[in-house]
């Protein structure tokens, strides 16, 4: 009884509608090479798998992106639910 509880419990999370906001540092230090390729790719790259990743656990997530720049914040995209658009 308590195993299908928590099997409820999860496949309720999984309808669950989702709105992340991602904020992207765009100063120059993100172009600095101690990560490979750079502070940047290795940025782009992580933001990848989190959207993955949520999407396996979250079909329902929507993301929007924005990057700050001169202490501004500016939306690259919309809240969408397509990868592919995001990045």
């Amino acid at each position: 009884m308590e195993e299908q509880h928590s099997q409820e419990k999860l496949h309720s999370h999984t309808h669950l509608m989702r709105a992340v906001f991602i904020a992207i540092d765009m100063t120059e230090s993100m172009h600095i090479t101690d990560l490979k390729p750079s502070r940047f790719g290795v940025t782009v790259e992580m933001i990848r798998r989190l959207i993955k990743r949520m999407r396996d656990i979250t079909p329902l997530c929507k993301f929007m992106i924005a990057k700050v720049e001169n202490e501004l914040c500016k939306p690259l995209s919309n809240f969408n639910f397509s990868e592919n658009t995001l990045i």
